[in-house]
């Protein structure tokens, strides 16, 4: 189960996350926390969580990275 999305605005990756974060709760729930499907869906919610950190702070991930 893969989710596939393109966003142009902070808003769009927003309802991204939202949605990766119900179909997270409902996989694991039905599937277990270490079904394959539910280990898919969370590393495709951390890449999109990091995307929106550094979408809205960017100054804030220069500063990670260049220590």
């Amino acid at each position: 189960m893969k989710y596939e999305y393109m966003y142009e605005t902070t808003n769009e990756l927003s309802n991204q996350i939202y949605e990766l974060r119900t179909a997270l709760i409902n996989t694991g729930l039905k599937e277990g926390l270490l079904s394959t499907n539910t280990l898919e869906i969370s590393r495709q919610l951390d890449t999109c969580l990091n995307k929106y950190q550094i979408l809205t702070n960017p100054s804030s991930y220069k500063r990670k990275r260049s220590k």
